[in-house]
């Protein structure tokens, strides 16, 4: 899954450099409250479409791999937003600023709290255990490890994203069984 990140971030900054290719000059028009006139000024552009395309991809992106409540997340919002004299490459410039902030804090494994590297770190011991109580013939001791395991993760993901998990109490399992 990180892995999967990593091409992504990667993915997305080759997409950058060719968004960044279609920079070209135009006019920008704009209404001077104090002098009750339009002005105007040379200003430059980046392709719409593919700016549109690219932003949405990266929102993505810092959403999977930051989440919503995180710094990075909220200052890209707060980036997107267009001002009065903004030109679609001045709000680029801003995205581009969080997408490499984002994308070094992500490769660098800043991320991480302490809690889920050690929960981590936890999950991959008990594995091992059952791996190995499996691989000597303790197929059910492995068996329950491992769903410990996986129901932790599931409940973490779940509280991390979120979501509401129903307490199944061990009687109603038993009769969903027979």
């Amino acid at each position: 899954m990180i892995n999967k990140y990593r091409i992504r971030f990667d993915e997305l900054e080759e997409q950058l450099t060719r968004l960044e290719s279609t920079k070209h000059t135009g006019q920008k028009s704009f209404y001077n409250n104090k002098l009750q006139q339009r002005d105007y000024a040379n200003a430059q552009y980046v392709d719409n479409e593919l700016l549109n395309e690219w932003k949405v991809k990266v929102k993505s992106l810092i959403k999977n791999t930051c989440g919503e409540e995180s710094e990075h997340y909220k200052e890209f919002i707060v980036s997107e937003k267009t001002h009065n004299l903004d030109t679609n490459y001045t709000k680029l410039l801003r995205i581009k600023a969080v997408f490499h902030a984002a994308k070094e804090d992500y490769l660098g494994g800043y991320l991480s709290t302490v809690r889920s590297l050690v929960q981590a770190e936890l999950f991959d011991n008990e594995l091992e255990q059952a791996k190995e109580l499996y691989e000597k013939g303790y197929h059910v001791a492995s068996a329950i490890i491992a769903r410990v395991v996986l129901e932790t993760w599931i409940r973490e993901l779940c509280k991390e994203n979120n979501i509401e998990i129903e307490k199944v109490k061990l009687n109603k399992l038993n009769k969903l069984n027979n």
